[in-house]
C-alpha cells in the first residue's frame, strides 16, 4: 500500500521504533464500529500516539468528527478525510473496510488502546534520550548560551533544551481545566510550535478562543471565571481578564503578576486561591535539588509588579 500507510523500508540493522500495527488496527477498527468504543478512548489516545502516519491520520478525522458531536463510522470518516485530502494517502475507503472487517472484538478497546499508549510512552521516552544525547554533543551552543541569564550551569542548559524539545510538540493539547460552571474549558496547544492558551466550549469544542498574547500554558480560572492565571514563557505569570458570551471568548486586558523562581516556567506547577489573591509555586517539579514551594500574596497596588513571596520551610 502507497501513501502515508507505509512506514517505508527498513535499513540492515535498523532497530523499529515500540509499537504494535494490530493494536493501532484494532483500536481504529473499534472505533469505526461501536459508539461505545468512541467513548473508551478519545480521552486516552492521540493522534501522535499511532505510529502509523495512516493511522494518525484516521484518527485525527476521527477526533474532528468526535469534537462537532459527528457519528463516527466508515462513511463519515471516509468523507471527512476526502474534505483533508488524505483519503488515497490512507488506503482509500477499502482500507477503512479492511479495519473494520479485521477487529477482533470492540469489547477489549480498552486492552488495545493500552498497547498502542504504551508503546507511545516508549517511543517518548527514547525521543527524550536522544536528545539528552543531543544536548551532550552540543557543548558549543552550551558555552555560547551562557550570556542567557537563566542559563547558570550545565544542568540548566539540559532544562532548557528539554523545554524547546517540548516546545515543539505541535498539536500537543495539556493542563486542561473547567471553567466555574462547567461551560467552558482552558487547555494550552502548541499548533504553532509554542504552547498558548485557548478556551473552548464544552461539551462541543467546535471553536477554541486564544487566550495567552505570546505563548502560555498551566491556566488556572479563577472563581468568578472572569479572570485566568497561566505561566508565560518568560516564566511571568500572567493573568488574563475575559468575558464570555454566546459568541465566544474576549479578552479584555493582561497582567504581569510575578516572575517565577525557576529558570524555566512550564516546569513549574502552581495553585491559586478561588479569588486569585494567593499563590503556591511548587518548584520541586523538575528539580529536586531545589528547595521548597513559594507562597505569594498578589499585589493590591495599581498596575502590575511582583507581590512579595515567602517560601514555607
Amino acid at each position: 500500500m502507497s501513501g502515508i500507510t507505509d512506514q517505508g523500508q527498513m535499513r540492515p540493522g535498523f532497530r523499529s521504533p515500540p509499537h504494535s500495527r494490530e493494536a493501532e488496527e484494532s483500536v481504529i477498527g473499534a472505533v469505526l464500529l461501536s459508539e461505545e468504543a468512541v467513548n473508551e478512548v478519545m480521552d486516552r489516545i492521540h493522534p501522535p500516539d499511532f505510529y502509523v502516519p495512516a493511522h494518525q491520520a484516521i484518527f485525527e478525522a476521527m477526533r474532528e468528527l468526535f469534537d462537532a458531536n459527528q457519528p463516527i463510522d466508515a462513511v463519515t470518516v471516509s468523507e471527512a478525510l476526502r474534505r483533508r485530502g488524505e483519503l488515497e494517502k490512507v488506503g482509500g475507503v477499502a482500507y477503512l473496510t479492511r479495519l473494520v472487517d479485521i477487529v477482533p472484538s470492540t469489547s477489549n478497546i480498552l486492552y488495545y488502546s493500552g498497547i498502542v499508549e504504551e508503546h507511545a510512552k516508549r517511543r517518548e521516552l527514547i525521543r527524550a534520550g536522544a536528545s539528552v544525547t543531543d544536548v551532550a554533543f552540543d557543548i558549543d551552543r552550551y558555552l555560547a548560551a551562557r550570556g542567557d541569564a537563566r542559563i547558570k550551569t550545565w544542568g540548566d542548559w539540559v532544562e532548557h533544551a528539554r523545554f524547546r524539545q517540548d516546545q515543539s510538540r505541535a498539536g500537543a493539547e495539556n493542563w486542561a481545566a473547567f471553567s466555574p460552571d462547567g461551560k467552558w474549558v482552558v487547555f494550552s496547544a502548541a499548533d504553532s510550535g509554542q504552547p498558548e492558551v485557548f478556551v473552548a466550549p464544552f461539551p462541543a469544542p467546535t471553536r477554541r478562543f486564544r487566550i495567552s498574547a505570546d505563548g502560555g500554558t498551566q491556566a488556572r480560572w479563577r472563581r468568578d471565571g472572569k479572570e485566568i492565571f497561566y505561566v508565560a514563557p518568560d516564566r511571568m505569570l500572567m493573568s488574563a481578564q475575559i468575558e464570555t458570551d454566546a459568541s465566544g471568548v474576549t479578552v479584555k486586558g493582561y497582567e504581569p503578576l510575578f516572575e517565577l523562581q525557576h529558570p524555566y516556567g512550564a516546569y513549574h506547577a502552581f495553585d491559586l486561591t478561588p479569588d486569585g489573591q494567593r499563590f503556591l509555586v511548587n518548584t520541586l517539579v523538575i528539580n529536586p535539588g531545589r528547595r521548597g514551594v513559594v507562597a505569594s500574596l498578589r499585589s493590591t497596588s495599581e498596575g502590575s509588579g511582583p507581590s512579595a513571596a515567602r517560601r514555607p520551610r
